[in-house]
């Protein structure tokens, strides 16, 4: 059987970290991103939420310290 490259889940933090700037570039709104990518694919929410707050800005040491 021939392996495929479909993506069954979204848990690889280069691919999610380059998807989630890509998709704030163009426009999209990080509230609605975790709903949105959730419909089209399962997605590993923690690393989303880390994803938002690199992109966002808000990484603050207290918070990685976890």
């Amino acid at each position: 059987m021939a392996k495929t490259n479909e993506i069954t889940r979204l848990d690889d933090p280069t691919l999610l970290r380059q998807l989630v700037r890509e998709l704030v570039a163009g426009g999209y709104c990080l509230d609605e991103l975790d709903v949105k990518l959730s419909q089209i694919v399962p997605v590993d929410l923690d690393l989303l939420h880390e994803c938002f707050l690199e992109v966002d800005g808000a990484v603050q040491p207290s918070r990685r310290a976890a």
